[in-house]
């Protein structure tokens, strides 16, 4: 019996100022698989924009519990 596909919502990521040093970049690692299931190489990247803000849009399970945190990993 096939599952039904769960409803998607789209959730936007946001800190408002962090500086980061060169080379470095922001990831919202977490519990989901969209979130890279607690391995920072798989989570996505935020975009930095002006002023050292840096956001990211993700589309997560609606209902789903989530734990996440914000890591600065150095882009190879």
């Amino acid at each position: 019996m096939a599952s039904t596909p769960r409803r998607k919502i789209r959730v936007r990521f946001v800190v408002p100022e962090y500086v980061t040093r060169w080379g470095q970049v922001l990831r919202v690692v977490g519990s989901l698989d969209e979130l890279g299931g607690w391995r920072p190489e798989q989570a996505p990247a935020m975009r930095w924009r002006d002023g050292h803000a840096w956001t990211l849009d993700v589309n997560l399970p609606a209902g789903a519990a989530v734990s996440f945190k914000v890591v600065a990993t150095e882009e190879e």
